[in-house]
């Protein structure tokens, strides 16, 4: 899902966007809202920047590479296989510096959860997630979600329980991560937003 976001809490201005099951029926509709699911600078949180540094923890099979200045890993795995896989065809391998960044997004997202959920009342919850950023960079981000789901008669059958601003007003701007793992070291920064779905089964 894509659009544009405006600044301020303005009227609804709603598009849909229908999901289809396997069978060609619709399942469910989306509403996206003056707050879409693509995030823009708008979005992002207000509060202090934060860091976390941490060693990377990755699955059972994964290597560095030294003389590629790559990542070997597990991308098949059977059911039956042992951990690590034996079979030579479950790897695969990718740059040290996509591996790291990804891995670097992972931690960030953990971090900002930590920090946000921290401010949260006890009745108050948000989703976490990472995800394309389509604003200052064009990149990845951490994401704090908010979300609306209706029934087929407009019902609402689950609604955000914190502001979309007061939300905002304890979101870190942006997470800065670093890993450390075989020895290297590696530090993103990443934005950190918040946005809001709307949707309704049919």
């Amino acid at each position: 899902m894509s659009g544009q976001l405006k600044q301020g809490r303005e009227p609804h201005q709603n598009t849909l966007k229908t999901i289809l099951g396997d069978d060609g029926t619709e399942h469910l509709r989306i509403l996206r809202s003056h707050h879409p699911v693509t995030i823009s600078m708008a979005d992002r949180g207000r509060a202090a920047p934060v860091s976390i540094t941490d060693e990377a923890d990755p699955p059972a099979g994964t290597e560095y590479l030294p003389d590629d200045h790559a990542i070997r890993y597990v991308a098949y795995q059977s059911a039956n296989d042992p951990d690590p896989p034996e079979r030579e065809s479950a790897y695969k391998t990718m740059s040290f510096e996509q591996w790291a960044k990804t891995e670097c997004a992972s931690l960030g997202q953990q971090r900002v959860m930590e920090v946000v959920e921290s401010r949260l009342k006890e009745h108050q919850h948000v989703g976490f997630a990472c995800g394309q950023y389509d604003g200052d960079c064009h990149d990845l981000a951490v994401k704090v979600e908010l979300s609306t789901m209706r029934d087929r008669d407009e019902n609402i059958l689950s609604e955000p329980t914190i502001d979309y601003n007061d939300l905002r007003d304890i979101t870190p701007t942006s997470v800065t991560a670093t890993i450390q793992y075989a020895g290297l070291e590696h530090t993103e920064t990443f934005p950190v937003v918040v946005h809001e779905t709307e949707g309704q089964f049919l």
